[in-house]
Parts: structure tokens; sequence; C-alpha cells
């Protein structure tokens, strides 16, 4: 499987948040980032992460979400 950034394209297995955090700045992209991960809408504002738009989640949470979906998130946006 190829991974890419491109949105709606499948990122590398990465499970800790600021790694993939990491991995779309290095892109160029910016705060809010918003990735999907499984079943569930991560958003990261620069400060806070939430889920599914309105919860908020810690880090810790935001990485449980993150191994449940393998690692593997897509990027929303255009």
């Amino acid at each position: 499987m190829g991974y890419n950034l491109r949105p709606g394209l499948p990122t590398p297995p990465i499970f800790e948040p600021k790694a993939q955090l990491l991995f779309y700045l290095i892109d160029g992209r910016s705060y809010p980032l918003t990735l999907i991960a499984g079943d569930h809408w991560l958003t990261y504002d620069g400060c806070v992460w939430t889920v599914n738009a309105d919860e908020p989640a810690t880090e810790k949470e935001v990485a449980a979400l993150l191994v449940k979906a393998g690692g593997v998130t897509t990027w929303w946006g255009a």
C-alpha cells in the first residue's frame, strides 16, 4: 500500500499523536489539523485535541484511538 499526505489517502501507521502532528506539519499543513482515524475525527488546534468535533480529549485518549485505527489516518481538507 502506498502512503500519501493528500486528502483522503492513508498515512503510514503512526501511533503517537505528536508524531502524527509532525508528519502533517512537515508537509506544510497548519493548524487546525483534522485527521480521520477509523470511525473518529481527531482535530488539533495547536493546543487541544478534540474528538468527533466536540469532545475534548487528552493525548493519551487520542493515542488509544490511533492504536484502535492501526495508526493509520487520513487528512481531511482541501
